[in-house]
């Protein structure tokens, strides 16, 4: 999620990929939206953040409209999207999809994990930030969960390791770190690095996979 730092994030993943220590994956980004054309105070929501956020609309009645774009952009992501790199690889459809996302995008790729469990085999959550909306539900009981958060970003340390407590008391495979950083983007490449060996190389029970 937040996909316009991909080239940043390709630099560091594609030469693990060719040393061998990630298999090949395909990454995709998805950037976040433009600022809006109308002045987000005529809306009376942040935009972006109704975007990421589940529950942004629950708030107030006149944030009705935040609910449909958060629906609108989970299903983008869930269902247009992958549709779009099945087609670009001409069949040859990867086994396993997660998403990954820091602070709101973390939100989103928690709750898209649990609400869309068909479309993900893996969440890596980066400092998440935003009280948990959706239930840990027996479908989604199959995606592993990294979970990781800042030593010094006390608010988003909080809620992400809430968040790993919940998932951890309904029988999820979850995974907590912590990184000796702030609220940074510094951090998400050792999360996402850490998180994608952990997916892709590791099994459940964290032994290497054959």
């Amino acid at each position: 999620m937040d996909g316009g730092s991909i080239r940043h994030d390709a630099r560091f993943l594609e030469p693990l990929m060719e040393s061998g220590h990630l298999p090949q994956i395909v990454v995709l980004g998805v950037p976040s939206g433009a600022e809006s054309i109308v002045p987000e105070p005529d809306y009376g929501f942040e935009v972006r953040a109704a975007d990421y956020l589940p529950g942004l609309h629950e708030r107030e009645e006149r944030f009705s409209e935040a609910g449909e774009r958060f629906s609108a952009h989970l299903s983008f992501v869930a269902d247009e999207a992958p549709a779009l790199v099945a087609a670009r690889l001409e069949g040859r459809e990867p086994v396993q999809s997660s998403i990954a996302g820091f602070s709101n995008g973390a939100v989103f790729a928690h709750e898209a994990a649990l609400m869309r469990p068909g479309a993900f085999t893996g969440a890596i959550v980066m400092s998440r930030g935003w009280r948990p909306h959706a239930e840990p539900g027996e479908d989604a009981r199959h995606v592993r969960f990294m979970l990781s958060a800042g030593l010094y970003e006390l608010g988003f340390r909080i809620t992400t390791r809430e968040a790993a407590q919940t998932l951890r008391e309904a029988g999820f495979d979850v995974r907590y770190t912590d990184y000796p950083d702030g609220h940074s983007r510094r951090q998400t490449e050792y999360a996402l690095i850490d998180g994608l060996m952990a997916l892709l190389t590791e099994d459940a029970d964290g032994a290497q996979a054959p």
